[in-house]
């Protein structure tokens, strides 16, 4: 486990995010900062995972890592949050639908009271999940609650994004949570985080998010300044390194080093061609399976021309290249050529690196969850 860290005073209160990939556990120690200056970090933590490793191990891993975190700071930080992406838990989103009772105005509490009826209601036998409430909708209207405190509700629809977790998984987790008892730890989909950093902080209400992670690409549509939709489909970062790695006969971690000069074009010409000429049919593969996952969001409406690209494979530029091609756009939507960004940790803080910190494709995600751990509110 390799630690980075600046010094800072016991006294100061801290918070955690924590980062859960498919290759790696990473986390940021912060404290808020004051007015408008960015936050303090005090330490960052990266934990390699092993290739392959099991959902279960990842979690046991997950519940080390924390002890370690807390021994580390030496003390419980006064918040944790920790992001699972679909490599731990399946992604749902769906909308739950109620009649209330009551005739007249709904106050915070009673939106409460209804919504945990509802995971009552929806749950799968013993399997564990989480539920996250992502908007509020009333008679087919988004509203905000404090609108409901006021006004008569006919239909009441909570949009609400769910971690499924396989038995097993959701049981280690169980355990972690009740061993960590008393720490304030909160779960969450880590497209969560993306959404509210991209709402937020970028002042984007209208996006597709690609981010390109370990062994999985998740799309993220956030419409509206919610998510509207996520899909994911297997292939990842780890598929195109596996391919470098063999087609350069090396090892992981050289083939990691080949596609960071791959892709900021410091490789010899040779060499380079060579590799445009084998990923050929893998980028295409992975192409495919984008559109794919775009045809499950035709019901939503023509998707928006802003594009941000992520994760650890968004910087090879044949991937690139697939979302800046116009022809695939226009299947989708009514713009005619996409607009797509490359969303980097910095960019959520004006540049601001954190001192090496915090820079890259891939580390917005621990960026996101910085934002999201500031300044999310619950809906209700």
């Amino acid at each position: 486990m390799a630690f980075l860290g600046l010094s800072h005073t016991t006294k100061t209160p801290a918070r955690a995010v924590i980062d859960v990939g498919s290759d790696s556990i990473k986390a940021v120690i912060f404290a808020a900062g004051s007015g408008e200056k960015p936050p303090q970090i005090f330490k960052k933590m990266v934990a390699k995972l092993p290739v392959a490793v099991s959902q279960e191990r990842t979690i046991t891993k997950l519940r080390e890592f924390l002890f370690v975190m807390v021994k580390e700071l030496g003390r419980v930080p006064q918040k944790i949050t920790v992001a699972l992406g679909p490599q731990i838990a399946e992604h749902r989103l769906l909308t739950w639908s109620v009649r209330p009772a009551e005739k007249g105005p709904l106050s915070r509490e009673m939106l409460r009271r209804y919504f945990q009826n509802l995971i009552e209601q929806n749950r799968e036998g013993t399997r564990h999940f989480t539920a996250h409430p992502v908007a509020l909708f009333d008679n087919g209207y988004k509203v905000d609650p404090s609108d409901l405190e006021s006004a008569s509700i006919y239909d009441l629809w909570f949009r609400t994004l769910l971690l499924y977790f396989p038995g097993e998984v959701g049981r280690v987790l169980a355990d972690a949570k009740k061993i960590l008892g008393g720490m304030p730890i909160e779960f969450i989909p880590a497209v969560l985080a993306y959404e509210y950093a991209i709402v937020r902080s970028l002042n984007v209400a209208e996006a597709l998010t690609v981010v390109v992670d370990g062994e999985e690409t998740t799309i993220l549509y956030i419409q509206d300044g919610t998510i509207v939709g996520v899909a994911v489909f297997p292939m990842g970062a780890r598929h195109f390194l596996r391919k470098i790695s063999q087609v350069t006969n090396s090892s992981f971690l050289e083939a990691e080093d080949v596609k960071r000069q791959y892709a900021s074009r410091m490789l010899d010409a040779g060499r380079s061609q060579k590799l445009q000429e084998h990923l050929g049919e893998e980028v295409s593969l992975w192409r495919k399976m984008f559109l794919d996952e775009l045809d499950g969001f035709y019901h939503l409406g023509p998707i928006p021309e802003q594009i941000f690209l992520t994760g650890k494979g968004a910087l090879l530029p044949e991937l690139q290249a697939v979302l800046r091609d116009a022809e695939w756009i226009k299947q989708f939507s009514y713009s005619v050529s996409p607009r797509v960004k490359i969303f980097e940790a910095q960019g959520l803080f004006q540049g601001n690196t954190m001192n090496g910190l915090l820079r890259g494709v891939e580390e917005s995600g621990l960026a996101s969850l910085i934002i999201y751990s500031l300044h999310h509110e619950p809906i209700f």
